[in-house]
């Protein structure tokens, strides 16, 4: 995967999809762990440590997310027409299947729709990718 250099959000709603996730939330989460949390349960208990935890927990996983989502934003439409970073450059897709369906196919396997909800799941590939089909 080819990671852009200019990293910094291109439209304007992108721009509030980052100020929200990574500005705003953890301005957020702090004030709810540093203020509010102390006042609804006594530090040092299981529920202010559970609680605690549990929101840790989901604010690294919401950035890691937000993180991935930002990585992979550029190569969606790349994916999609069957092509790699050299061919979005030049414009052509040799390597395309002719339909988005069927390149993502090619890349998660015969059961893709599974793969998407758990990558552990194994799904055979349609080809051995060894040999590459030029249109």
């Amino acid at each position: 995967m080819r990671i852009r250099k200019n990293v910094w959000p291109r439209r304007y709603v992108d721009w509030l999809c980052f100020l929200l996730i990574g500005v705003f939330m953890p301005i957020v989460f702090i004030f709810e762990m540093i203020v509010v949390l102390p006042l609804i349960h006594p530090p040092g208990s299981f529920l202010h440590t559970f609680t605690f935890a549990m929101a840790a927990f989901l604010i690294f996983n919401i950035t890691g997310n937000f993180v991935a989502c930002v990585m992979v934003d550029t190569s969606v439409g790349v994916i999609l027409n069957g092509g790699v970073c050299y061919e979005r450059t030049k414009g052509t897709y040799p390597y395309g299947n002719g339909s988005w369906q069927a390149n993502l196919q090619e890349i998660f396997g015969k059961r893709m729709h599974l793969v998407w909800l758990s990558p552990f799941l194994q799904s055979e590939l349609i080809d051995s990718n060894d040999i590459w089909k030029i249109d």
